[in-house]
């Protein structure tokens, strides 16, 4: 089964997370979010990013879809 992520990034919501988190964190989630929207899983996304485990990468993933708005993953 595919899997496509449509995410919605509120840009309010990045520039108030740039300003309470420390940059390298803000550009880690991002790295996270483009991953995932490229289709990789999060066992792959944990391998380049440097997360410890899958779910590491998915917390990092959560976390930053709660400060940047609304995703939705849809089967095809």
């Amino acid at each position: 089964t595919h899997k496509t992520l449509n995410a919605t990034l509120n840009t309010d919501n990045v520039n108030i997370m740039k300003k309470s988190l420390p940059v390298t964190t803000t550009e880690k989630y991002m790295k996270v979010i483009d991953l995932r929207k490229a289709g990789l899983t999060f066992e792959e996304i944990a391998e380049r990013t440097g997360y410890e485990s899958r779910s590491g990468a998915k917390m990092a993933f959560d976390a930053a879809v709660k400060y940047w708005g609304h995703e939705s993953v849809t089967e095809r």
